[in-house]
């Protein structure tokens, strides 16, 4: 698999536009999970995702490691969000729909409150683990840490969220 990564990525870095969709649609899905969890919108999660895409593809060249195609796209997808809910200054960052039932999420309102309660880094290392699967190193390389770091602010936030939940 790292081979054909390895491949498409070199093949995408000389303009394979196909090759950058097969890397794409490798970790579409994770993206798009990711960016609604983090924003609480299915409209800013696409457009953070699409943004994010377009900036890879055009970026791509940058990536010195083809084999870290996967933690230099999803940082690139953690920027947008960013940015989307920096440009939804009217609303309250950490709000998340107040139903009963999140859909969109699968969340329970309970949940969704108390991971709306951490603070950003926090929420976004939770989630790219818990819910996306990746190890603390690679969530340390997405977000410029240290993966001892990430560990134990996963600890943490793992510990707020018990006590939210209790």
């Amino acid at each position: 698999m790292t081979g054909d990564i390895k491949t498409l990525v070199q093949s995408a870095s000389s303009g394979d536009a196909d090759a950058f969709a097969s890397l794409y649609e490798m970790y579409a899905q994770d993206a798009y999970r990711y960016a609604l969890y983090l924003t609480g919108q299915p409209q800013d999660a696409e457009d953070a995702v699409q943004n994010a895409a377009m900036k890879a593809f055009r970026g791509i060249r940058a990536l010195k490691k083809p084999d870290s195609f996967k933690s230099w796209f999803m940082r690139i997808v953690h920027s947008a969000c960013m940015d989307a809910l920096r440009q939804r200054r009217t609303e309250s960052i950490d709000a998340l729909p107040e139903t009963a039932e999140t859909p969109e999420l699968g969340l329970r309102s309970d949940l969704a409150q108390a991971l709306a309660a951490l603070d950003d880094q926090s929420r976004s290392i939770v989630l790219l683990q818990a819910v996306a699967g990746y190890r603390s190193r690679e969530i340390a390389q997405m977000l410029g840490l240290n993966a001892n770091t990430v560990r134990s602010k996963y600890a943490r936030a793992l510990e707020k969220l018990r006590a939210a939940l209790s």
